[in-house]
């Protein structure tokens, strides 16, 4: 016997989530994504231009605290397991341009979403 696909609650259909294939969030043509650096940290934010390992990001945010139980893949793919537990710079009004980064992690719309409405953690 197969495994089910949906169900409904209250009237809402629910699909399974290993069925739900993430579409990557764009705005004018630019990719939402996580881009690691070697000295710069890990920042988040709409990839306008990659020039060899310089990275240029609008709408950038630090994370500097994320679920330690999920290693930066998964937060690409599926968004934080706690968001509580996350800490995030806020937004850069400017073009945040990251040298020497190491890697370039496309969002998937959800996760994407997840990254711009936490709040950023201002002390």
């Amino acid at each position: 016997m197969s495994e089910p696909k949906t169900m409904m609650i209250d009237d809402v259909k629910y699909v399974r989530a290993d069925s739900v294939q993430g579409e990557p969030l764009k705005l004018n043509g630019m990719y939402y994504a996580i881009v690691r650096s070697r000295e710069q940290g890990v920042m988040c934010g709409y990839v306008e231009s990659v020039d060899g390992r310089a990275v240029k990001l609008q709408r950038a945010r630090q994370i500097w605290k994320y679920d330690s139980t999920f290693v930066l893949p998964d937060v690409a793919e599926h968004g934080m397991r706690d968001p509580s537990k996350a800490m995030l710079s806020v937004q850069m009004s400017q073009p945040c341009i990251m040298l020497e980064a190491c890697g370039i992690l496309t969002c998937t719309e959800c996760a994407a979403n997840q990254l711009q409405e936490i709040a950023a953690t201002i002390k």
